[in-house]
């Protein structure tokens, strides 16, 4: 009876394992709840960057600390660990134009294979801390086949090849609509 019970919770569980989910919940928080290795990496990498705006971010990995920012024309989030350690830095692209030809033909096709219709809605570098280019993460608004709409994260390599594909978790809405 054991042996059955635990092959059910396997079965059952296992589909949510291998198609996991991205929840993120972000809450503004002062300057002043930065450690100071972050503020001075700030400082240092970015000088004059402006607007900056400074959260506090719990997503399935844990705490983070993000601050987002203009520097050079490009919009920037650089997101730290509690203790200040840089976690990761990216930069928002205007549009899917902004790539490089061949990785926007790669991604294209990618997309096409995947889903039956999709919309891109954020295109973002990740960078290393000297600027090199990690690879891209894309949200898309898309539609598998059979199914309804939902948000989707990709993480492709620096030539547009996916690396992993989640399902972003929406917050549910509170208002009614008739």
């Amino acid at each position: 009876m054991r042996i059955h019970a635990f092959l059910l919770l396997v079965l059952f569980t296992a589909p949510a394992l291998l198609n996991a989910q991205k929840t993120e919940q972000e809450s503004r928080t002062p300057k002043s709840t930065f450690p100071q290795p972050a503020l001075d990496f700030l400082e240092g990498s970015f000088p004059g960057g402006s607007r900056a705006r400074y959260y506090e971010e719990q997503n399935e990995a844990g705490r983070f600390l993000e601050a987002k920012f203009n520097y050079q024309g490009y919009r920037y989030s650089v997101k730290f660990e509690p203790s200040g350690k840089l976690h990761d830095i990216e930069r928002l692209l205007p549009n899917s134009d902004s790539l490089p030809r061949q990785v926007g033909e790669a991604l294209q096709r990618q997309l096409s294979a995947r889903f039956s219709r999709y919309k891109i809605k954020r295109l973002q570098e990740q960078l290393s801390p000297g600027g090199e280019l990690l690879g891209y993460e894309i949200e898309i608004k898309a539609k598998e086949e059979g199914q309804a709409f939902q948000y989707f994260e990709v993480q492709t390599s620096p030539q547009g090849e996916w690396q992993s594909v989640r399902a972003i978790e929406q917050r549910p809405n509170d208002f009614l609509f008739f």
